[in-house]
């Protein structure tokens, strides 16, 4: 079983970070370059961006559930391999206003995060072999 983010809020969602990136960096260049804000504070400026292309890059776009109950998530970034009894509840958000956003599952360690389209057929099957392999984990706030 696969489940795989809508590709287009993913094309949509890396474009406006990649125009916030843009527009951040040509309204702080002119700044910089002038020497009107001291190093510390852009050095910072560029931690924040940077850090939010790696949190971003982390967003798995693919969930695969397999019959023995190993789940991988894939995104730009990395692989998480895991037992489905290692996930103890999956969560969307507590205030949907659209159809798309982002599945917050939470691991033993750590949490990781999904891009998907809130009740599509593939993401309730996915959800529903979840709960089958799993039979303890919560799952919250989905709209449908």
């Amino acid at each position: 079983m696969e489940y795989k983010g809508p590709r287009t809020f993913l094309v949509v969602f890396y474009l406006c970070l990649g125009a916030w990136t843009v527009v951040s960096a040509a309204l702080l260049g002119p700044r910089a370059s002038s020497g009107a804000w001291p190093l510390g504070q852009l050095l910072m400026i560029g931690f924040v961006v940077a850090y939010t292309w790696y949190f971003s890059l982390g967003i798995s776009y693919r969930m695969r559930i397999g019959e023995d109950g190993i789940i991988e998530m894939q995104s730009f970034r990395r692989v998480i391999r895991v037992s489905a009894g290692e996930i103890a509840q999956v969560e969307g958000p507590r205030l949907a206003l659209l159809p798309y956003g982002f599945l917050r599952v939470r691991l033993e360690r750590e949490k990781a995060y999904i891009f998907c389209k809130f009740g599509s057929e593939e993401l309730v099957k996915a959800l529903s072999r979840l709960k089958h392999a799993n039979k303890d984990v919560k799952i919250k706030f989905l709209p449908s």
